[in-house]
């Protein structure tokens, strides 16, 4: 029977995977950032969109079908890491005035939530400077 509520928030949907699939979402979960590895793209993605909560409800749902699926979690299970290979390609661009200041936003006149020094400090630690 079809949920009533009027919130889509409430409603549920089913989603049927096959073990494979149950692990690759395991991981993509799981994927850590630099530079200290302590933060998830998950955890980064709900926090930068304020769902938290969600996120974590998602992960508890993630890890009860892995452990009845046999699926290995926490210590057991692989970690994977975002890292640079290589330097990446960067443009130059003219700013507009509607951007604003950089010394008052950061390096993207406030279109991002990264000052120049935390981007310039990723690619420091990426070639060991």
């Amino acid at each position: 029977m079809k949920n009533k509520s009027n919130s889509p928030t409430k409603e549920k949907f089913k989603l049927k995977l096959t073990k494979p699939q149950l692990e690759h979402l395991r991981d993509l979960l799981g994927v850590l950032l630099p530079p200290d590895t302590k933060t998830t793209v998950s955890e980064a993605l709900a926090s930068s969109e304020n769902r938290q909560a969600d996120e974590i409800m998602l992960w508890e749902k993630v890890k009860r079908a892995c452990e009845k699926a046999g699926v290995s979690v926490g210590d057991n299970a692989p970690d994977f890491v975002v890292t640079l290979e290589s330097h990446p390609t960067l443009a130059v661009y003219k700013m507009s005035e509607e951007d604003g200041d950089e010394d008052d936003e950061g390096c993207c006149g406030g279109s991002c939530k990264q000052s120049c020094d935390e981007v310039n400090s990723m690619f420091k630690s990426s070639d060991g400077e």
